[in-house]
């Protein structure tokens, strides 16, 4: 009677390391349009968020005959700049709340605040803009882990629009182009150099799109009570 043997051949090296150089080839390939992906993503509840927060600053709008609020942003907790440009509202700075805890009866919601791109920042993470490149749209110096767990929020209005005390009718410019908020650093969905930067915005008529870091300060409005 004859024995039949069976013989087993495995991998040998050379063909386990082909395949592990074609799995990683593949990884270097994709692993970005993930990557990419999931910022779009982000990028879309973000734009999102901020959407809600404009219906909540336009149901502000039908309670207090059309103004907007009289509020500042985590800027100028961190540092009231505004003597240099506007006295009279550099006063009462320290006494407005906040943006973000004047419109919490209308948006129901503290999460809504709370861009999931917020990386947070410090104050070396741009240091490579120069002033003409607009990286900067009135932040505070740092928020770590996140500007919104460090400030409360990761959306920072446009404090303009309570300096001069304007209404949705007395805007200097069409409210389709009149900045409300924005995110707190352009990085979050973008990369520097400045170019690369891009900033969710809200604006008063309350269509939201990103814009670009040498663009934005385009739409914000003209301060009003100067010395």
């Amino acid at each position: 009677m004859r024995r039949c043997e069976r013989t087993d051949r495995g991998f040998t090296l050379i063909e386990l390391l082909v395949v592990i150089a074609i799995i990683a080839l593949l990884a270097a390939l994709l692993f970005p349009v993930f990557s990419r992906a999931r910022e779009k993503a982000r990028q879309s509840a973000c734009l999102s968020n901020l959407h809600q927060i404009g219906l909540a600053v336009s149901m502000y709008l039908q309670d207090y005959d059309g103004y907007f609020p009289y509020a500042i942003s985590p800027m100028e907790v961190y540092h009231n700049f505004w003597a240099e440009f506007s006295p009279s509202f550099a006063a009462q700075v320290p006494y407005l709340p906040q943006f973000h805890v004047v419109l919490q009866p209308y948006t129901k919601s503290h999460q809504v605040f709370d861009c999931p791109s917020d990386a947070g920042y410090d104050k070396y993470s741009l240091s490579a803009c120069s002033p003409s490149d607009y990286c900067l749209l009135d932040r505070p110096a740092e928020a770590h882990p996140s500007s919104f767990i460090q400030w409360g929020t990761s959306y920072y209005y446009q404090t303009q629009l309570a300096e001069g005390n304007y209404s949705i009718n007395s805007l200097d410019r069409s409210p389709a182009e009149a900045l409300v908020a924005a995110d707190g650093a352009g990085i979050w969905h973008g990369q520097m150099p400045a170019k690369d930067n891009w900033y969710d915005c809200l604006f008063a008529d309350n269509h939201v799109k990103p814009v670009n870091a040498t663009k934005v300060r385009a739409y914000q409005v003209s301060y009003i009570h100067k010395p």
